[in-house]
This record gives structure tokens, sequence and C-alpha cells, in this order.
């Protein structure tokens, strides 16, 4: 089987860590884990990674700061936080973070799956794009110096001709139109539906919906004590997302 990009996945439950990693590797992946922020530096500082992913409370990330840390040192690298511990303010907090999705244990190995091709994908968009602005860069600096030459071509030899230029600039925009069909490829390739689409496929829409359900009802009840159009009015739109869902 042909080895995928790199990721580097970071937990301190030794069981979940080791577990992992080996079904990461079974599909194919990289990986190589750590179980703690401390050691994972290291790591990022002597290995290239497409991906981490990280759990939220463990030695060196109580409080996200190893993530905050990261995302000022290589804003590039993309982060999937796992938790057996979810909260809102970290919920928030990730929002502000290269952060493209928070999963809350235990979850569908699928589903941690589909975020890491996403991902991947999105990196080999990214390759394809820097690979181009590279070629129409040099393209672009070896037609000055064609120009400033008045004879050959720097890099060809060649002398300066229409035909030879023609043939030159020709093979450019071969490379560019190959690296567009390439990106093109990749984005026919992924799945039309969005991140959000995915958490209404998965178990945390019945704790979303029975979340709502709750506080309809507590509104339902405390109706009489605290006369209010205000949650009346919440009361109502709670309730039009859920026939919306179900």
């Amino acid at each position: 089987m042909e080895q995928k990009e790199r990721i580097l996945l970071v937990d301190d439950e030794v069981v979940f860590l080791r577990s992992t990693t080996q079904l990461l590797k079974q599909e194919g992946y990289h990986c190589d884990s750590t179980e703690n922020a401390a050691s994972a530096r290291q790591l990022l500082a002597e290995h290239e990674y497409v991906l981490m992913i990280s759990d939220i409370k463990m030695p060196g990330n109580t409080n996200l700061e190893f993530i905050h840390e990261l995302a000022e040192v290589n804003n590039n690298l993309p982060v999937i936080l796992i938790t057996g511990n979810p909260s809102l303010d970290t919920a928030i907090d990730s929002v502000q973070l290269p952060v493209i999705a928070y999963l809350t244990k235990p979850f569908e190995m699928n589903e941690l799956i589909q975020y890491i091709e996403k991902s991947m994908q999105s990196v080999r968009i990214k390759r394809t794009i820097q690979s181009t602005i590279a070629n129409l860069q040099l393209w672009n600096h070896e037609c000055y110096k064609l120009i400033d030459s008045g004879s050959k071509c720097t890099t060809t030899d060649m002398t300066l001709t229409p035909e030879n230029f023609i043939e030159y600039s020709m093979q450019n925009i071969v490379r560019s139109m190959t690296d567009m069909q390439n990106v093109l490829k990749l984005y026919q390739s992924r799945e039309q539906c969005s991140p959000v689409c995915h958490m209404f496929k998965c178990s945390r829409l019945a704790k979303l919906t029975n979340v709502l359900w709750d506080a309809i009802h507590s509104i339902e009840r405390t109706k009489d004590s605290f006369k209010s159009k205000e949650l009346a009015q919440l009361r109502k739109k709670l309730l039009e997302v859920i026939k919306q869902e179900s």
C-alpha cells in the first residue's frame, strides 16, 4: 500500500493512542504518536506534518495553550481536536484556531478518516497551487532574462527567436494547465456535503436534539412564572429548528 502524508497524533490516553495509531497506519497513513505537548513540539520541529490530531486535556495542553502556540508558529498546520470532555469554552476557542474538526470520544473511526481525507485533499490542492505559482514565477523570471540577454535563454541556452520563445512559453502553459487539471480532479473527488452536514449524521444529533427539547420544556413549564414575549419567541424558534431537522 502506498503510504500517505505524515500526520501526528497526540493523546495521553495510552490505549486510545496506540490503537488509533495502528488503525491509521493500516489505512496507509504515516502516523507518529506521542503522549504530551512537550514531545509533540519536538516531533514538529524534527519532521514535516500535514495534519495534527490532538487531545484537548493532556499534559501541556490543559486549556488549548499548545494549540494556541502552534497557531502562532505554524498557522498552516490543520488540527483535529478530540476530547472525552467537550465544553462550550473549548468549542468556541477552537473556532479562532486552525481547527478543522472537533470530535467527542467515542467517535466512529470512519468519521475521523473522513476529516483526515478532507484535510489531505486541501493539502494536495495547496501544493498544486504552490507548484503553479513557482512555475509562473520562473517563467516570468526567465522571460525577463531573455529580454535582457537578447541572445540566449539562461536555462535552456536557446537563441532568442520567435519560435524558441513560443516553444518555451507553451511548455510553461502546459505545466500550468496540468496543475489546473489536477486541482479540478481533487475538487471533483471531494464530497459535496460540508462538515456542518456531517454533524447531523453523527451520534451528536441525538444529544443536540435532547438539549433543545429540554430547553423548550423548561420554557413551557416556567411560562406562568416569567411573563416574557422574548421567551415565547425563543420557544417558537427552537420548535422550528426541531421541525426542520426532524
